[in-house]
């Protein structure tokens, strides 16, 4: 409690006022006010007055969580509102997320005095970001640095592994994938939210495998990988040199494998064919002009 003398002089049966300036920095609640007056003679009075000071938003304040945050997280922060004594006061206010232009990407309304997060969206670009908080005329902001964020999705589709760049920065290098005990590198080169299909066909033999993708920790089961597509594949292995192991091995094969050599007999009977009546045409030509010459000079 605060005492003040406040001297009026003399009065005689007078109406008075007084002006009672409250402090800046006084704290937000119920005051009391204790008037006494007294006389030469000793006599005295005295009186109460309460009165009620509101609180007035002074500072907005917010904290972050952390200095630098990755793609698809959440950015934790605190938001604290002070009154004119420095005491904590419950409002509501918004949050906005600025991303590295200055623009809003994400907004929420929270109450002063608690924590609360926005989430930044796994294609963040890495660079300097904001949050900015505003209520009640008052505003305060804080910067954060979104990381570089290097990540690829994986999935399998038939004999293909379907990749997508889900990282914020586009991705170039090799992607060590294994099929049983057989190692391969399939080389990348991915701009953000780009996708890619790895053909497996081109990296293994026919088979069924357990597929491996490690860097990425995804493994297929049972993943079956069938034989390339040749020109003359009839079920006898193309023109991948497999044609002895299999031919023999079932009726089909081995139909296929004759249709496939009656197509080639055929070709070459018509190109000896069509040599031989190119040759017949010059002789015959070469006989025509002779018997011309010959009757001129008789």
């Amino acid at each position: 409690s605060t005492r003040r003398a406040i001297g009026l002089g003399s009065l005689n049966n007078e109406l008075f006022s007084i002006t009672y300036l409250v402090q800046e920095k006084v704290k937000t609640g119920r005051h009391l006010v204790n008037i006494t007056a007294s006389d030469d003679k000793g006599n005295y009075g005295f009186k109460n007055i309460d009165y009620t000071v509101n609180a007035r938003p002074t500072l907005l304040k917010l904290k972050l969580d952390d200095s630098s945050f990755n793609p698809g997280t959440n950015v934790g922060f605190s938001v604290s509102l002070l009154d004119q004594a420095g005491d904590e006061m419950g409002q509501n206010v918004n949050v906005y997320l600025l991303n590295e232009k200055g623009d809003s990407v994400n907004n929420k309304v929270i109450k002063t005095g608690t924590s609360s997060s926005l989430l930044l969206s796994a294609d963040a670009k890495p660079g300097s970001w904001k949050l900015r908080v505003d209520g009640l005329g008052l505003s305060d902001e804080a910067s954060f640095n979104v990381k570089e964020y290097q990540n690829l999705g994986v999935g399998l589709d038939g004999s293909s592994l379907s990749v997508v760049n889900k990282g914020n920065v586009p991705f170039k290098g090799a992607l060590n994938v294994e099929a049983g005990d057989l190692k391969s590198l399939a080389n990348l080169k991915l701009k953000v939210g780009e996708g890619k299909d790895i053909d497996l066909k081109k990296l293994f033999p026919p088979g069924t495998y357990k597929v491996k993708v490690p860097s990425l920790e995804r493994v297929f089961e049972n993943v079956v990988i069938p034989k390339k597509e040749g020109l003359f594949n009839f079920g006898f292995g193309g023109i991948t040199g497999n044609a002895v192991k299999n031919v023999g091995s079932s009726p089909v094969r081995t139909g296929g494998f004759f249709i496939a050599l009656a197509v080639i007999f055929g070709v070459v009977v018509l190109f000896l064919l069509g040599k031989k009546r190119a040759g017949k045409f010059e002789i015959g030509g070469s006989d025509k002009k002779s018997s011309k010459t010959s009757a001129s000079l008789s």
